[in-house]
């Protein structure tokens, strides 16, 4: 979708699904992490939901963002190296947030925005748990 307003139903649908499995695992007795995985991608999908009525930035670049962030921080809590999944997902970055720019679907800055967007939040929240 080459345009900001075609994104907006998809996106608006993905974010009351997101809320709505937001509110249903919390429910559950599931590990605080993966709650908190989920309440993250809720809040980062609302985010670029906003966003998305001004600007268009990368929900590819902010997805493996998050998923950077993800490996990090439970690199670092776990006390283990996950060297192996750090190199992979930052290779898998790397390749996603170039595609993006050869197929000229987005600036350099909305790739870096979004990639922000999900790693900071995600990470952020994640590190608070």
């Amino acid at each position: 979708m080459e345009n900001r307003k075609e994104r907006m139903l998809p996106l608006f649908i993905a974010t009351i699904l997101y809320a709505a499995t937001s509110y249903i695992i919390i429910r559950y007795p599931v590990p605080i992490f993966i709650k908190t995985y989920v309440a993250g991608i809720f809040i980062i999908s609302l985010s670029i939901t906003a966003v998305n009525l001004w600007w268009k930035i990368s929900i590819h670049s902010a997805a493996v963002g998050s998923i950077a962030a993800l490996v990090l921080v439970l690199s670092i809590k776990m006390n283990s190296t996950l060297l192996w999944p750090l190199l992979i997902v930052v290779l898998g970055s790397g390749l996603t947030l170039s595609a993006r720019l050869k197929l000229n679907a987005h600036s350099p800055s909305e790739v870096w925005i979004g990639y922000f967007f999900g790693y900071a939040g995600l990470g952020l929240l994640m590190w608070l748990i």
